[in-house]
């Protein structure tokens, strides 16, 4: 959220006038699509009891599972292969879609608009949506706009090193007293920037995607191919790879989802593996509660992500943790704090439907 706050006033008013034009539109372009629906829908005079405008169509259990309602976004590493119907529209904190056909959605976060400084557009494809089995793909593309040059660390205000350093900076620690309030450290002559103030990467990545309808619960399977062009400051999903030359990124989760009763309450478990082709690949897990009725969802959760050979150390549970490893921009300035190698991921969302 560092980007939304810092941002001016002329910034947010046309980000948020944008989101109100986007859902005049979808609500006229739904209220039309409503009206020529009406309009081709023979009405008999001579029978009147024909025409019952309150009575609710009950769809089929074939139909409730190729288009379950609400459809379901996922977690973060995790998407679901819950399609949009052809016309359909969600919006919210997390996604904004729109159904082109019934297996092809278009989609972009908000939220990584706002607290990532990156713009991103989503496609999801399920082109196989058959009694209890969905396949399909979803393809992203991120670039981080409006960053600024190496500037001051993550945690705080910016530093130097005077003599008394005798080293690096801890990554754990950025403000610690060694520091003075001074833009960069300085090693040898050479200065060296504690760290970046705003996201700078550029990615994309590839998730083949299948799921199962087990009644009692939904799982979701994820392989998940990316490569990273830029990766000076990714957001938190691109863990240390342990060595910078390490562009590619291989990931493989599952999410499943119970429900809970004949209750509109869901509770999701996520767990898997992150950077299968990193140094030192990473064990993720999550969990998540939602209420979703069929024109709006709440989730609550969050999700974890540490080294495998750090999950029965007590010190590598420390959310936050950056690598000690010195780094350089794709324009040769050198600097520190660049990946994470613990992080909490929220899995918060607030979605509508029409």
């Amino acid at each position: 959220m560092r980007f939304f706050f810092r941002s001016g006033l002329r910034e947010k008013r046309i980000f948020f006038s944008l989101l109100c034009l986007v859902v005049a539109v979808a609500h006229r372009a739904k209220a039309g699509d409503a009206f020529d629906e009406f309009e081709k829908t023979p009405v008999s005079l001579e029978n009147p009891s024909d025409v019952a405008p309150s009575e609710t169509v009950k769809l089929s259990n074939e139909d409730e599972r190729r288009f379950p309602s609400p459809p379901l976004i996922g977690h973060n590493m995790t998407p679901t292969t819950d399609p949009l119907r052809r016309g359909d529209w969600m919006f919210g904190t997390y996604a904004l879609a729109y159904g082109i056909t019934d297996d092809l959605f278009i989609a972009t976060s908000p939220w990584i608009w706002v607290s990532y400084n990156t713009a991103n557009v989503h496609l999801k494809w399920i082109p196989y949506n058959r009694g209890r089995t969905r396949f399909g793909f979803f393809l992203s593309y991120f670039e981080s706009f409006d960053s600024t040059p190496l500037d001051s660390p993550i945690g705080g205000s910016s530093s130097v090193c005077n003599s008394n350093c005798g080293g690096a900076p801890s990554p754990s620690n950025p403000g610690h007293h060694h520091f003075q309030p001074l833009d960069t450290i300085v090693i040898g002559n050479e200065p060296v920037a504690i760290g970046l103030n705003r996201y700078q990467w550029k990615s994309s990545s590839l998730h083949a995607l299948y799921s199962y309808d087990f009644d009692i619960a939904m799982t979701y399977l994820s392989l998940k191919l990316s490569y990273f062009w830029n990766d000076d400051l990714p957001y938190s999903i691109r863990m240390d790879p342990g060595d910078d030359a390490i562009r590619g990124q291989v990931d493989f989760t599952q999410l499943t989802e119970f429900s809970l009763g004949d209750s509109h309450w869901k509770w999701a478990y996520e767990c898997g593996v992150l950077g299968a082709n990193y140094l030192y690949p990473y064990f993720h897990t999550g969990t998540s509660i939602a209420y979703a009725r069929p024109s709006w969802l709440l989730q609550l959760g969050a999700s974890y992500t540490i080294q495998f050979q750090e999950m029965f150390q007590a010190s590598g549970w420390y959310p936050g943790r950056f690598d000690s490893r010195l780094h350089q921009t794709q324009d040769g300035q050198a600097y520190y704090f660049r990946y994470l190698q613990t992080a909490l991921h929220p899995e918060v969302q607030l979605q509508f439907y029409f």
